[in-house]
């Protein structure tokens, strides 16, 4: 008699599964995402912008990158709510359903869909309804998020790989092994093939679709997961007992799961000592001999990739040739998978698109997000910014050295973005002492900062752990300034961005206590250049009460650049017009990097533009101006 194993779970819906892609959506929504598109130099010429203005209505780059952003998501989440199951209720077919998912959501969620649907008559599927129909008799409360299943594999097969053969032997005979139990089995890597070939003479239909279950398993059958492990054996047995390859086309294919099995060997580095790799060539040579066939990217000489849900397989020309002249296999001759036909005009489609039109008008007209889509690619066409990486390898390849001097000369952000010839950054060490720590930070509190100083002066810490405490204790206070730069923790260069971070709104009283703010910190900034990079308005209008001098910078970004730096994550161009009045009383001396950035801006903030240039023409872009040739990709 079966046992049954009865448990209850609490499934949390994983957010891997929600996740969606956005087909008709699909726009760059910068071309920071896209660093090494081909560069053009026409391309990057900011064009006249003044028809572009009247036959987009005056949306702005930022308006429109919002409204797309909000429309993909509503989207996600609409195809995420979508009662699928429904639609089968409808009339439509799983082949159907599966495309139009496929075309809302991600491969892996619509996977999952399919393959429980597939398997909505499998034996372990009859028997986990029947006991759910059963409990929910019992406990008509019981919440929808409480599951009972039977337990796969059966409980006392879970430590067999803890006997010996013979009684591992004893336990398969004396056990009545389902399909899903010798699923299980196989995955099992110490297990010999005897021994599962032993549990497989149990098994009278070999075809039949393996369970979904709690484990939520995609796999179709019993081929499958053997031809994924390797199991040679098991496979050719399979294949004498009449099992059919798997060819859903959609989920993997039989062969699908012999690749990806085959690159998992390679990746983990399992080549010919490996009985098991000889094994999964041993599958593919028997697949490829019954026509079973893969989804492929690519299949040549160079590259052979391919895909299914949840798995991927890839090999390069030295491992394919390997294939070939080691072990005689060409993945080359390997079938291809005809997989499902998408029509967009089909009838599950369009009902589908009308329901998800209506619910994207609350976001905005179809209108306004055609032109915001126009305005967004035009960004992109117009301006494809190279990265570090390119420049340093063009400037290699023309014969000059690479340093922050010619990196500048391209665009000061790069001279900024190469870490190897940055400023070496200021050490700082958390001291893990908590009986030292507690005792500073208890005088600190108790405004006791000479006796803070003096337990750490008798500590003799190393310099980065007395620049740890340094930032720390002026946290607590402003006016330990004075005391604590007069003391062994004293600070010959400050750092403006450790200050910031360890004083933030108390910053300004510790300038006040008498820090130079002319002066440029250890790293070359200023601490006009914090003020801008934190979004702190009333360090800036201290600063510029205060009568700062801007400063005087050859290589690197100044203050200005930072400011109409559209690249920038952080970039706000509302800010922008509270900052800017500030930072041109200054009257910084305006650069051929400024003027590229003016002709990003007029490209992507038309009105911005033009308001800025009303107040300050110094700022106006040539319209033959280039644009910014370059990004960093490490902010």
């Amino acid at each position: 008699m079966k046992k049954f194993f009865v448990a209850i779970i609490l499934f949390v819906a994983f957010i891997l599964y929600w996740q969606t892609r956005d087909s008709s959506l699909t726009v760059p929504i910068q071309a920071a995402d896209t660093p090494n598109a081909p560069t053009d130099k026409s391309a990057n010429v900011a064009p006249d912008t003044a028809s572009h203005s009247q036959a987009l209505n005056g949306l702005n780059y930022a308006d429109c990158r919002n409204t797309l952003q909000s429309a993909k998501d509503l989207k996600q989440k609409w195809a995420g709510e979508q009662d699928w199951d429904q639609r089968l209720e409808q009339g439509y077919s799983i082949d159907d359903i599966t495309l139009a998912m496929g075309h809302f959501l991600n491969a892996n969620f619509v996977g999952s869909w399919r393959a429980k649907q597939l398997k909505h008559n499998s034996q372990l599927s009859q028997v986990n309804r029947s006991l759910g129909e059963q409990v929910k008799a019992l406990i008509p409360d019981l919440p929808s998020f409480v599951r009972v299943e039977k337990a796969v594999p059966q409980p006392q097969l879970t430590n067999i790989a803890e006997l010996t053969q013979d009684e591992a032997l004893a336990l398969l005979e004396s056990t009545e092994i389902s399909i899903d139990d010798l699923n299980w089995l196989l995955k099992q890597e110490s297990l010999p093939q005897t021994l599962l070939l032993q549990a497989l003479n149990q098994i009278e239909d070999v075809n039949a679709l393996l369970g979904y279950g709690i484990t939520q398993n995609e796999t179709l059958h019993l081929i499958d997961t053997a031809a994924f492990h390797g199991r040679n054996q098991v496979v050719s047995a399979l294949l004498n007992k009449g099992s059919q390859l798997t060819n859903d086309p959609y989920l993997g294919t039989t062969m699908e799961y012999a690749l990806a099995g085959l690159d998992y060997r390679f990746r983990m580095n399992k080549l010919s000592d490996d009985e098991v790799f000889k094994h999964q060539i041993e599958i593919i040579r028997l697949l490829q001999s019954q026509g079973s066939p893969a989804n492929f990217i690519s299949n040549t000489e160079q590259s052979v990739k391919g895909f299914f849900p949840r798995h991927f397989y890839s090999f390069d020309a030295q491992q394919i040739a390997f294939l070939q002249q080691t072990h005689d296999l060409v993945l080359a001759q390997i079938l291809p998978k005809q997989g499902l036909r998408f029509d967009k005009q089909s009838a599950l489609m369009q009902a589908l698109e009308k329901e998800l039109a209506e619910q994207l008008t609350t976001i905005a007209s179809k209108s306004e997000r055609n032109q915001c889509k126009k305005i967004v690619a035009r960004v992109d066409q117009e301006w494809q910014p190279r990265d570090l990486d390119f420049f340093t390898t063009k400037l290699t390849n023309e014969g000059k050295t690479v340093t922050r001097e010619t990196l500048n000369e391209i665009d000061p952000i790069l001279a900024d973005c190469s870490s190897k010839f940055a400023p070496k950054a200021l050490g700082v060490s958390y001291l893990h002492d908590r009986e030292l720590k507690d005792k500073v930070y208890g005088f600190a509190r108790e405004n006791k900062i000479s006796e803070a100083i003096s337990v750490l002066e008798e500590a003799q810490l190393n310099e980065a752990e007395y620049r740890h405490f340094f930032y720390q204790l002026l946290g607590y206070d402003s006016t330990y300034f004075v005391p604590l730069q007069t003391s062994r923790l004293h600070q010959e260069r400050l750092s403006y961005s450790l200050l910031y971070d360890a004083t933030k709104s108390k910053i300004v009283d510790v300038i006040a206590q008498g820090i130079d703010i002319d002066e440029l910190d250890y790293s070359g900034k200023s601490l006009l250049d914090i003020a801008i990079t934190k979004e702190d308005l009333q360090l800036l209008n201290y600063l510029i009460s205060q009568h700062i001098l801007y400063p005087e910078r050859v290589v690197g970004r100044d203050p200005l650049y930072l400011l109409l730096d559209t690249s920038d994550h952080r970039f706000n161009p509302d800010q922008l017009m509270t900052y800017l009045p500030l930072i041109m009383s200054l009257e910084p001396p305006i650069q051929p990097a400024h003027i590229r950035l003016m002709a990003l801006l007029r490209l992507k903030y038309t009105k911005f533009y033009a308001d800025m240039t009303e107040l300050y023409p110094q700022l106006i872009a040539p319209e033959d101006a280039q644009l910014p040739p370059a990004i960093c990709l490490y902010y």
